[in-house]
């Protein structure tokens, strides 16, 4: 907001009469064009259209630069233009200005564009598209020639886009042009709902720019009115940012399109967000730290009550409808009990989350496990009369051992030993199936060196050292699936295929009943009742499925309770890809 209101003050001057530029043809452009101000400054855009306006200009052009300006409501004929932006339903382009610049410059040289007369007033958002019309990489499909999109916002009676990134260089005598946009920006229903008793309750959005091709390095948070803000180091105070949300009395907010995106439900105090600067040219104005309930007990939130879910809320490349895919993620820690239920039109109403009574009954099992008991963070959450205030997942108890890390939940670096020595001794004498997603049967056999090797006739073999029970919760070392040696995203794929499906197995203790490992769903293909009936298996991820809701997948419970629980679809993730109404999060009571 800063530089807005600066590039503001500066336009009013310029616009007044101040800064004038020169004329004159450039080379090979066959139009007349402006020069840039070395020292900075400001460029008129032509007339001919009902837009006018002003592109602004930090100092370091080089002595003689010009700029050809061609407005145009139409898109560009170069090159076919659908689709050559960020993929948002709404938006519309509105504006065209064509460019070439006499010297190469840096993108970066180029702070905002300034436009008045025109631009569509019913919409609340406004974006520019930077775009190579003559690229000398083709990309393949829609996105062909897209270089970055910055964002725009109304102040009085001009729009202002800035936040250029500083990113390549402007090529001389080269075409190029920025299409112009407005969007009501699609947004979601989405419902809080808060039926623990405990509160105050505080909501804090999180993401990345929905579209990944955007070159968009900046960590947003949402605001109340659904709009996606950067989050910037000018936020902090008393070295936190506080981008909470009260809870609305109804509970409603508005979930803008956006990837990456964690929704944090915090109960009796607000979540203290970190930030880090930027220190590279190309840095965003802040790095998010996100907050950490299970290694650092001096972190800010260690004593918060919080939880959160994930999603993606894009453009599905499919329907070209906004799509959302969303999870209640266990992988790092479970502290309050959520439901997540989502509507739209491909699966009606799909829900996912704590049974009730989830909370009270997971950290009982959790504490009457001598192996798993030590994961409870005990103490009474700040704010509040709840106690404990979380139970983390053993693989962060096996980081906080490995590191030696004080006064936070550790886990047995050993627990799993007894069982993957089993498990090698048997597949010593008899194969091992493991049936791909699409590539396949392997059948695997441990061999002389203590490898299990998967073979198929005509493929390369997969090769996967013991793992040790680190490897195992974790998904890590032995099973960590790097692919440094692979010869093609198919074969790195497979071996992937093979690591992730076997840590999955060995989480779930499957591998001594049940000769065959699968990657993929299907009905009758495997019983879920031999999940985690092994005495030693993890039962953290046990007692979460045993009280989280079903599926049709998840018979016995849909949850996330180790990093490759999306095998077999086992896990809380639900999705529709045309368009759905609306999310509502619930947290349900703690008895």
């Amino acid at each position: 907001m800063k530089k807005l209101l600066s590039i503001f003050v500066l336009s009013l001057g310029l616009l007044a009469g101040c800064g004038s530029s020169e004329n004159f043809v450039a080379t090979g452009s066959g139009g007349s064009g402006s020069l840039i101000p070395a020292g900075g400054g400001e460029v008129a855009i032509p007339g001919g259209t009902p837009i006018s306006g002003r592109l602004v200009f930090d100092p370091g052009a080089p002595p003689q630069t010009f700029i050809t300006l061609t407005p145009s409501l139409e898109a560009p004929t170069e090159i076919p233009m659908v689709g050559l932006t960020s993929p948002q339903a709404t938006t519309e382009p509105f504006f065209y200005l064509k460019f070439r610049v006499s010297q190469p410059i840096p993108v970066g040289l180029l702070e905002a564009a300034l436009l008045r007369g025109a631009v569509p007033e019913d919409h609340e958002h406004y974006h520019v598209d930077l775009l190579d019309l003559q690229p000398s990489t083709p990309l393949q499909g829609e996105y062909a020639g897209f270089l970055q999109e910055f964002p725009g916002e109304r102040m009085g009676d001009q729009t202002v886009f800035d936040e250029v990134q500083d990113l390549g260089t402007l090529k001389a005598d080269h075409p190029y042009a920025l299409r112009f946009k407005s969007t009501d920006q699609e947004t979601l229903d989405l419902s809080i709902l808060n039926d623990s008793g405990v509160g105050p309750c505080y909501v804090f959005i999180t993401g990345r720019n929905p579209n990944l091709l955007a070159n968009d390095p900046r960590f947003y948070y949402v605001n109340a009115a659904g709009q996606l803000v950067p989050m910037d180091v000018d936020d902090l105070e008393n070295g936190f940012a506080d981008y909470n949300l009260p809870l609305p009395e109804d509970g409603k907010l508005k979930l803008p399109l956006m990837a990456a995106g964690r929704v944090y439900i915090s109960l009796g105090e607000k979540m203290k967000t970190q930030l880090n600067p930027g220190v590279e040219p190309n840095d965003p104005p802040a790095f998010w730290v996100a907050p950490s309930g299970w290694s650092n007990a001096n972190e800010p939130n260690y004593n918060t009550l919080f939880d959160w879910v994930e999603f993606d809320y894009k453009i599905s490349p499919d329907s070209k409808l906004p799509g959302m895919g969303i999870n209640k993620t266990e992988v790092q820690m479970v502290s309050l009990p959520l439901t997540i239920s989502m509507t739209g039109p491909t699966s009606g109403t799909q829900t996912v989350g704590a049974k009730p009574g989830a909370r009270s009954a997971i950290f009982e099992a959790i504490a009457a496990d001598p192996d798993f008991a030590d994961l409870i963070v005990e103490g009474t959450a700040t704010g509040t009369n709840v106690s404990p205030i979380r139970v983390v997942s053993p693989d962060n108890g096996i980081y906080n051992v490995r590191n030696n890390v004080p006064n936070v939940p550790t886990f047995p670096l050993n627990y799993y030993d007894d069982y993957i020595d089993q498990v090698w001794e048997k597949y010593k004498l008899e194969d091992l199936t493991m049936v791909t997603s699409a590539f396949g049967t392997f059948l695997g056999r441990v061999n002389d060196q203590d490898q299990m090797v998967f073979t198929q006739a005509g493929a390369r073999s997969v090769v996967i050292p013991k793992p040790s029970s680190a490897d195992v919760i974790i998904g890590d070392g032995a099973l960590i699936a790097d692919v440094p040696n692979a010869t093609s995203p198919i074969e790195e794929s497979i071996v992937r295929e093979h690591a992730s499906t076997m840590s999955a197995c060995f989480n779930r203790s499957t591998l001594l009943a049940f000769p065959k490992m699968l990657r993929s769903f299907a009905v009758g293909a495997f019983d879920p009742a031999l999940f985690y009936a092994h005495p030693i298996t993890n039962v953290y991820s046990k007692v979460i499925h045993a009280h989280s809701l079903p599926t049709d997948k998840a018979p016995l419970g849909a949850a996330y309770g180790f990093g490759f629980d999306d095998n077999l679809d086992q896990s809380s993730f639900i999705s529709d890809n045309r368009a759905p109404t609306s999310v509502t999060i619930r947290v349900t009571s703690f008895e």
